[in-house]
């Protein structure tokens, strides 16, 4: 089963992938570039991150692109730490 990827530019999908590796290999191996995994099945770039909308325990970072990706509750608290040192 393959992984599908899109990386977004100005509002619009520049480059659409499919890896056949998992998201956990994935944040092993660009975690130290500013990527954080958000839920079990979104890592974002938080160079990227323009926004993080909360509504109770409900939470969302907003891409540069437009994009929202939902945030788990358990990855809250490391998605905010990361945003605001």
């Amino acid at each position: 089963m393959g992984l599908d990827v899109s990386r977004h530019h100005d509002k619009e999908p520049v480059e659409e992938y499919v890896l056949n590796d998992s998201l956990q290999r994935l944040e092993a191996r660009f975690g130290g570039f500013d990527f954080l995994r958000v839920h079990r099945g979104a890592l974002v770039n938080l160079g990227y991150v323009v926004a993080v909308q909360r509504k109770g325990r409900i939470a969302q970072v907003e891409l540069q692109s437009g994009r929202r990706v939902d945030v788990a509750r358990r990855c809250i608290a490391s998605v905010m730490r990361r945003l605001h040192g």
